[in-house]
């Protein structure tokens, strides 16, 4: 099962706080020399005709694949205008997320007052064919190019709503900026802030959505996502952190000298609250800092909870060349306050729970909510009222419900264990055990994943109480402070 933005792939990244931009010297040297001497014969005499500017892109990109690298990187000025868009959370499309199921193509979710909404597209629409071709032919790249294009031109998508065909909707692309930051309110107070990118607008965004939970009747925790956060602006991990303490070192860097050098909060806000941060692997860079430093600075408070993190701890400066194009040169490694590494092996989680809901029931029992509800229908799942658009951890076949194992097990306290061996999932806690081998009916492998029945679960663990389902939808819940 994949997920992704129409915007295709973020690159991960961590630039300075500024940004600088840097004219790159004129020098002149004997490699120099000897290069532009080559380049200068290839485009002379090379039987294919070749490109001085080809030439010169293959000798750059050349270059930098001797450095192992893969932060430090050319762009071309077109090129480097899509990674600033990615920086901040844009793209040209019709605002869509989509979800591919073997095969087939769901919308996952509408972004508000983009063309999709106000074509009428819903979540859980499925896309059958763009521009009249068959969306089922289609790789998701192949999918994502077709949807995808210049602004201003216009799709042609064929949607199926509930088994029903619709007719074919137009839908004229624009440029669209997602969300940086959403949040809601909890039940029970709690508060769930979702980080997209940390552009440079994301730190306001964010303080923004803070002083609004802290609004009456305020809130007595809070719950920070920053799963497939890919990263951004140093600056703007900053001004986060700022809200979380009043002073502390946000990292270490060290230079290519062996220099280490610490990089400050100041003039923050003590956040007063249990913090539960939200990661997975693909939380990088500016997301690991700022991961790392609440971690570090609020040992107390602060909980990571999910997988282990990317582990890209460089920090890149921009350099505009007189010559057109752009470079982007790692110049430092960073460490967290406590020297914690995170090059190449990322932070590991104080809980670790996998999939999409599991991380944040996880959260809410560490910060002891009152109860916990997960509910599912065909457009999304939501936990206490907070959706949650991170995958698919429930399915409905032939009448009945099947739960992701790992949520199952962590809605109740307990765990899951797969036993290669024998070939079977065990859900426990603590005597009660409930066994299912591969091939029962009471257990589903979706690309690998494992679903397990509820009805059979809950009737080992009644505890998980089955408030509603049907076709359309699952309603579970947990009491847990009476």
């Amino acid at each position: 099962m994949k997920r992704r933005w129409l915007a295709g792939a973020l690159t991960l990244f961590l630039l300075l706080a500024t940004m600088p931009v840097y004219h790159a010297a004129d020098r002149v040297a004997d490699g120099a020399a000897r290069v532009q001497e080559i380049l200068d014969l290839l485009s002379r005499h090379h039987v294919s005709g070749v490109s001085v500017k080809a030439l010169e892109d293959g000798a750059i990109r050349g270059m930098l694949a001797v450095l192992k690298d893969p932060y430090t990187q050319y762009f071309t000025d077109e090129e480097w205008e899509r990674f600033r868009q990615a920086v901040e959370n844009e793209f040209v499309g019709i605002g869509i997320t989509v979800r591919q199921e073997g095969a087939r193509f769901f919308v996952e979710r509408v972004v508000p007052q983009s063309p999709a909404a106000a074509g009428g597209l819903e979540a859980g629409d499925e896309i059958v064919a763009v521009d009249g071709k068959a969306a089922s032919a289609l790789s998701f790249e192949e999918f994502l190019a077709r949807v995808r294009g210049p602004e201003g031109t216009a799709v042609t998508l064929t949607l199926r709503r509930g088994g029903r065909l619709l007719a074919p909707v137009t839908l004229t692309r624009k440029r669209i900026h997602l969300p940086d930051v959403e949040f809601t309110r909890m039940e029970g107070n709690i508060g769930y802030i979702r980080l997209a990118t940390f552009g440079t607008q994301t730190g306001q965004a964010f303080a923004n959505a803070l002083r609004l939970l802290k609004q009456p009747p305020g809130m007595r925790a809070l719950i920070l996502d920053l799963r497939g956060n890919g990263g951004g602006l140093l600056k703007t991990a900053r001004q986060i952190a700022a809200q979380f303490f009043p002073e502390g070192v946000l990292m270490y860097t060290k230079n290519r000298y062996g220099l280490e050098e610490a990089e400050w909060v100041r003039g923050g806000t003590a956040i007063g609250v249990p913090v539960m941060v939200l990661v997975d692997q693909g939380s990088a860079s500016a997301s690991e800092v700022l991961a790392g430093a609440l971690r570090d600075n609020l040992p107390q408070h602060v909980k990571l909870i999910g997988t282990r993190t990317f582990g890209k701890g460089s920090v890149q400066n921009v350099v505009e060349l007189k010559s057109g194009g752009v470079l982007k040169v790692t110049i430092e490694e960073y460490m967290t306050p406590k020297k914690r590494p995170v090059n190449h092996v990322g932070l590991q989680p104080d809980r670790v729970a996998t999939g999409a809901l599991a991380p944040v029931v996880a959260a809410l029992r560490e910060v002891q909510a009152d109860a916990i509800r997960v509910v599912f229908t065909p457009e999304r799942a939501t936990v206490n009222n907070a959706p949650i658009f991170a995958g698919k951890d429930g399915l409905a076949e032939g009448g009945r419900w099947y739960v992701r194992d790992a949520l199952l097990a962590e809605l109740v306290g307990g765990r899951a264990s797969w036993d290669a061996k024998r070939r079977a999932v065990t859900l426990a806690k603590g005597e009660r055990r409930l066994v299912l081998p591969a091939g029962d009916q009471r257990l589903r492998d979706a690309g690998g994943l494992l679903y397990v029945e509820v009805a059979a679960f809950a009737r080992v663990f009644p505890e998980l109480r089955v408030v509603k389902a049907d076709g359309r939808t699952l309603e579970l819940r947990v009491q847990l402070n009476r």
